[in-house]
């Protein structure tokens, strides 16, 4: 049972870990066609996954609420299901840790 409820765990972690990858690359795509300032404050890096910190800065954009004052409802969309999906993927990284190490 507890090899079940781990690959649960597991399934929710990497679920959410891919619906990540995802929504960040949507949440930059509307920036950059649709807030080019926002963009361009963010150095207008051409992909969220550089090594030039283009996604620390999207963290931050969207963990300082930011994006509330753009008054555009697709990005208040996207970031709040960026919320989600980290509350997700820690759910399943949690409870694939707890399952795997008491043996429910």
């Amino acid at each position: 049972m507890a090899n079940v409820l781990t690959a649960c765990g597991a399934i929710l972690f990497w679920g959410a870990l891919i619906s990540l990858w995802v929504l960040n690359g949507r949440l930059f795509r509307e920036l950059r066609e649709n807030h080019p300032v926002i963009w361009e404050e963010m150095g207008a890096p051409e992909s969220v996954f550089t090594r030039n910190g283009a996604y620390w800065r999207l963290e931050k954009f969207c963990l300082s609420g930011d994006y509330l004052l753009l008054d555009s409802a697709r990005v208040t969309q996207l970031c709040n299901r960026l919320f989600v999906c980290k509350g997700i993927l820690l759910a399943g990284l949690f409870y694939a840790m707890y399952a795997g190490r008491h043996h429910v």
